[in-house]
């Protein structure tokens, strides 16, 4: 299994060492969530397994040898409908289990799919062709396991195909995710650290060039003080780049102040390019049945919200509880202002089911 993995991550960082950064390349899917937590904490989740086989996603070392068994379901809206039939839906499963033949190592399914709905098709001199419809599709294999000599460590891998439909464009690629995840004795504090996107298009849109799955990088460390109700996540995102903005000059261009006079545009600080990298979660644990979750992401803020109407874009919350053998997780994250995306997560262990 080791060797297997070494060699899959060896082609995989050959392939996209020239990847894009930044929020360019195919394949969008490989970054939105899959599960309610992630998006209820900012969209990342690194550092902090809580028995739900989809959390794997984002890092491959989350998923624990107590996660075997379980399943985890996720279906909403990453952008509600404007027009008839133009909402965004996203479907997550995965489904955890064990090997008597390799009990060290736990592996999870994970398929996931989003439909980006029907859009109105037009030839290059605007004449109108009907409507289109697009797609994307996941479906992947994790393995993770703790380290012989240091069990407070964990790695994971996780390798799959996505697949885009565009009308009649289809695209297809490979890729690959691997992740360490740490936890103290005292179970105080938790460290993770994921490399994602490595790979590479298989086969691209018709008469287009192969692009790059955007590679990213990201660490986090979750914190809960002793005898406090309180978790705290922070995540530094998209490490393989340092300036994350759209546009070097934030503000100014093209305006003019009350004298007069044409306003010098600002170029972004320091302080807020290193802003940008960081991802806030935190969780109020209400009881062992519940808990409420938030988060707030930097980057989503500053690129989706607007000068005249900041909303809320940026932030995001959820609550977590449970209902007879289901536990059941709801979020929602602000992109636009009055735009929210809303998703709810299932997690389901069929061994409560059965009779001892």
């Amino acid at each position: 299994m080791y060797r297997w993995a070494f060699w899959a991550l060896t082609l995989g960082l050959y392939s996209g060492a020239h990847a894009q950064t930044g929020g360019s390349g195919v394949f969008s899917i490989l970054n939105q969530a899959a599960d309610s937590r992630t998006m209820a904490w900012g969209s990342y989740m690194l550092s902090h397994p809580d028995g739900d086989p989809l959390l794997s996603n984002s890092n491959p070392a989350l998923l624990r040898e107590g996660d075997a068994r379980v399943g985890g379901l996720c279906y909403g809206h990453l952008y509600p409908a404007v027009l008839e039939g133009s909402a965004i839906s996203q479907a997550s499963a995965a489904y955890a289990l064990q090997f008597p033949k390799a009990p060290a190592w736990t592996y999870s399914m994970q398929v996931r799919y989003i439909d980006y709905g029907v859009m109105d098709a037009y030839d290059p001199g605007g004449n109108a062709l009907g409507t289109v419809s697009a797609n994307e599709s996941q479906i992947g294999v994790v393995a993770a396991r703790s380290l012989q000599r240091f069990p407070q460590w964990r790695m994971g891998f996780q390798s799959g195909v996505v697949y885009s439909v565009l009308g009649p464009y289809v695209s297809n690629g490979w890729y690959n995710h691997a992740g360490l995840y740490y936890q103290r004795p005292d179970s105080v504090l938790q460290f993770g650290i994921a490399a994602r996107n490595i790979g590479t298009t298989l086969v691209s849109y018709r008469d287009a060039g192969k692009e790059p799955l955007p590679f990213q990088m990201h660490a986090g460390v979750t914190f809960k003080p002793v005898h406090m109700p309180f978790r705290f996540q922070f995540v530094w995102h998209d490490l393989q780049r340092w300036d994350l903005t759209y546009d070097q000059f934030l503000d100014g261009g093209g305006q003019i102040d009350l004298n007069g006079n044409p306003v010098v545009a600002q170029p972004a600080s320091f302080a807020e390019k290193a802003m940008r990298h960081l991802s806030f979660g935190t969780e109020l644990v209400t009881g062992p049945f519940g808990a409420v979750l938030f988060g707030y992401d930097h980057q989503r803020r500053m690129e989706m919200s607007s000068d005249i109407r900041r909303g809320t874009a940026g932030f995001s919350w959820g609550l977590r509880f449970r209902v007879s053998k289901f536990r059941l997780t709801y979020s929602s994250a602000s992109y636009f202002p009055s735009q929210n995306s809303n998703l709810l997560s299932i997690t389901i262990n069929p061994a409560l089911f059965s009779k001892p």
